[in-house]
């Protein structure tokens, strides 16, 4: 699936510009030629021309796209629910999709990865239960930069579990707290040191397992330092804005389905999100999805 998505995201660049924009009127297409060749000054007699390929033979095999999502996580995966957020970018797609979440608020991989803690429990039983094209993996916020071998450990746990489940795991790579919060003086942290522990260790755990890495933290980067007129952060310094949100959901689903959304402004809108916001925050998801390692 990493390799996949790899070679898909490639041409994202290309497009992305018109996911928050109106769609643009729908291009003529050839219809497929199945009454025989066309006369022809050149080359063989009729008599000794190869039979029309007609378009059944042409076809190209139809691309499968997730259709079940698990999340696990905490309230980075709650708030403003982030499941429903790409939900709705996939609808807009004309790609129904089903999500499911067990989450947390405050616990890490470790916890979720326990049998003997009720929400432990239930997240093991959601992954072995089967049926999910992808599961998504939030950890802690903090415990990947500054635990990482804790982080990893859990990680590679999991993704067994999920993978013997018929699924495969994503990471999501969440982001640096605000400049100001408390637990960057706590850990003698910036938002930009923060944001690049954490990418890295999730980079890490993605190698370890081959796994993808959805980079949501250096897409927040990119916007906070760059289009400070968005707000990505609640009062806290840490929990997602709803632009917060919708900035996760679009980096995940590009690097989900490998691909830009082409029509994202309404599920956008939904979420209090400007069209003109949305520009700028799906450019900065398809940017840092596709320099994803």
């Amino acid at each position: 699936m990493k390799k996949t998505l790899a070679l898909l995201l490639s041409a994202i660049l290309l497009i992305s510009s018109a996911g928050c924009a109106a769609p643009p009127a729908p291009a003529e297409t050839l219809s497929a030629v199945t009454d025989g060749p066309s006369p022809a000054t050149d080359g063989p007699s009729p008599e000794t021309e190869a039979p029309p390929v007609t378009s059944e033979e042409t076809k190209m095999p139809e691309k499968t796209y997730p259709r079940k999502i698990l999340f696990i996580g905490n309230s980075y995966t709650y708030v403003n629910d982030l499941p429903a957020a790409v939900a709705a970018i996939a609808k807009a797609e004309g790609r129904p999709l089903e999500v499911a979440s067990v989450t947390q608020g405050g616990q890490t991989l470790k916890f979720f990865n326990d049998p003997e803690k009720e929400k432990g429990k239930e997240a093991l039983a959601a992954i072995a239960s089967g049926g999910y094209d992808v599961v998504v993996l939030q950890e802690q916020s903090l415990r990947p930069a500054i635990s990482t071998g804790l982080f990893l450990e859990a990680a590679a746990s999991l993704c067994k579990k999920i993978r013997a489940a018929g699924a495969e795991p994503v990471f999501y790579a969440t982001w640096g707290r605000k400049e100001g919060a408390a637990a960057l003086e706590q850990y003698h942290l910036t938002n930009k040191t923060m944001t690049e522990k954490l990418l890295a260790a999730y980079r890490r755990a993605g190698e370890i397992n081959g796994a993808a890495v959805s980079p949501v933290g250096a897409a927040f980067y990119e916007i906070y330092t760059g289009h400070p007129g968005i707000e990505l952060y609640q009062s806290d310094g840490s929990h997602p804005s709803q632009a917060g949100t919708f900035l996760a959901a679009l980096t995940l689903y590009i690097t989900i389905f490998g691909e830009a959304p082409q029509s994202a402004a309404s599920a956008a809108r939904a979420r209090g999100v400007s069209s003109a916001a949305c520009e700028i925050l799906l450019d900065a998801a398809v940017r840092t999805a596709s320099d994803q390692t």
